[in-house]
């Protein structure tokens, strides 16, 4: 995500476009910049914003107005006073369009999109993408629980991995999923 003061108007001692003026490793705990940055903001330009005239990663559910980071409208620093720090806050809005294209891409072929638990297993997530008809690649008897109790169904579960337990694969199958 675009980092608030990723960008600064002039050069410092370390790196084109920083103003920091201190030693180095004054510099990288200030600003983060560490050998190579500059190589990679070339090719994968994170400090994109409105401001020099590009979508922000994550565009249109990501953007910034007004000085104002927002997530699907939501301004995140009123969510974080509202709710404290850490804070994670997740687009339902990108996680369908990413599904979406997988499926568009697939369409015409015999396919099951699956989403892997182990990327993250907060309920929230996993109920999005059971609405939105998503598949789930299981390693556990929990993450089997997880994903019904957010309303996956056992036929549209991969249960994958090695190492399960004779009751892990019993709860699996008389559950219904896949394999």
């Amino acid at each position: 995500l675009w980092a608030e003061g990723a960008l600064v108007p002039a050069r410092c001692q370390h790196h084109a476009g920083c103003t920091c003026g201190v030693g180095r490793v004054g510099h990288i705990r200030r600003t983060g910049h560490f050998r190579g940055l500059a190589a990679r903001r070339r090719r994968f330009p994170m400090s994109a914003g409105p401001e020099n005239g590009t979508a922000l990663p994550g565009a249109p559910h990501l953007a910034r107005r007004g000085g104002e980071l927002l997530l699907e409208g939501h301004a995140l620093t009123a969510l974080a006073r509202q709710h404290g720090t850490p804070l994670y806050v997740y687009s339902r809005g990108a996680m369908r369009d990413a599904l979406a294209a997988y499926q568009r891409a697939l369409a015409g072929r015999p396919h099951l999109v699956c989403y892997a638990m182990k990327a993250n297993s907060n309920l929230a997530v996993l109920q999005t993408f059971a609405e939105a008809g998503c598949g789930f690649d299981i390693v556990s008897a929990g993450e089997l629980a997880r994903v019904l109790a957010a309303g996956g169904r056992a036929e549209r579960i991969v249960f994958s991995g090695v190492g399960k337990r004779r009751d892990e694969m019993a709860l699996a199958l008389e559950a219904g999923v896949r394999c």
